[in-house]
């Protein structure tokens, strides 16, 4: 009898120890926190991507198919959004898909494999004042999609150049003409007397026409 009751209480024992180890121990799924995505929207790009803080998720153009390229100074400007226990989560349902990859002995989140990243210039929730720098970086929309192509920037007017004015030439003045001179007739003579008995006997001193001379 005494046997008995001591390998019961041996047992009670060892289950309470037992327990008592268990509850102290989480587990490893316990231990890990997911990384929350959500979803923002304007009037300028519509639905898009942001963190649970609210800050506006990015896209970099020459990372398709979710090859890193931002590094070093980079991040400094457009920081990865990590997920370091790999775990996402959102309240959205998304046509797109989320995920993680690599990076640093981290992991980065991506949508329809572009990483994703937030931008140093946005100061508020739902700015979006990273959209087309340098015409590769792009607000994550809900609908983007890997094999979807990429907004262009808008394009900015070139300037207009005014046409060089035509070469004028300046005016030839007409050549001046100059009147013929008329020959000038002979001096009237200061005396028509040949002679002691006048007139210088010519025609018209004989009844003829006037020749002109001022003698007759």
């Amino acid at each position: 009898m005494k046997r008995t009751i001591f390998v019961l209480l041996c047992a009670l024992a060892l289950a309470a120890c037992g327990q008592a180890v268990s509850a102290g121990t989480p587990s490893a799924t316990q231990s890990k926190s997911a990384t929350s995505v959500a979803v923002g929207s304007n009037a300028a790009v519509g639905s898009f991507l942001t963190t649970s803080a609210g800050r506006t998720l990015y896209y970099f153009t020459p990372e398709h198919d979710s090859h890193i390229i931002c590094t070093g100074q980079c991040t400094k400007t457009w920081q990865p959004l990590l997920a370091p226990s790999g775990l996402l989560t959102t309240k959205t349902r998304l046509p797109g898909t989320l995920t993680t990859i690599p990076r640093g002995g981290t992991r980065q989140v991506t949508y329809s494999d572009w990483p994703l990243y937030t931008f140093s210039g946005d100061k508020a929730q739902g700015d979006t004042n990273g959209q087309g720098i340098l015409g590769q970086w792009f607000v994550a929309s809900t609908s983007l999609m890997e094999d979807l192509p990429t907004p262009t920037p808008a394009p900015t007017a070139s300037p207009v150049v005014a046409p060089a004015p035509a070469a004028t030439h300046a005016p030839v003045p007409a050549p001046t003409m100059r009147p013929t001179a008329r020959p000038t007739p002979p001096p009237a003579p200061t005396s028509c007397i040949p002679g002691a008995n006048g007139g210088d006997h010519d025609g018209d001193n004989n009844g003829g026409p006037s020749d002109g001379d001022g003698c007759q």
